[in-house]
């Protein structure tokens, strides 16, 4: 399954890349929530034969991942799409208790330039 086709994501921007592995049907690959690509030929992987690499193939130099990755998970089971988007949805909406604290902290430093010019 190749990405490239469903979009460039050099945008400077976050992404959620989930894929999903289901031996009746196939693989298939999430983009910020979305379904954006399936194999529906059977999968089957073994941990004690098979290598999972996350960024890159093995033998494949030219297929090396450039950039950064954050909250890499691995799940025993195939996730839902609606399980997937919730997730998506959950890292991109701020929750209240952050949002208070990023108030908190504006405040703080408008009152430290204050009393650096006063």
């Amino acid at each position: 399954m190749q990405t490239g086709a469903v979009g460039n994501f050099a945008n400077g921007k976050w992404h959620q890349y989930a894929f999903t592995a289901n031996t009746a049907t196939g693989l298939a690959l999430y983009i910020d929530g979305q379904q954006v690509a399936t194999n529906n030929q059977p999968f089957t992987w073994s941990m004690a034969q098979d290598t999972l690499k996350i960024g890159g193939m093995p033998g494949y130099g030219a297929y090396q991942y450039f950039g950064s990755m954050s909250d890499v998970a691995v799940f025993g089971t195939a996730l839902s799409p609606d399980r997937i988007l919730a997730q998506y949805q959950a890292a991109t909406t701020p929750e209240p208790a952050s949002m208070a604290a990023l108030g908190l902290g504006v405040l703080a430093l408008i009152k430290k330039r204050k009393s650096k010019v006063a």
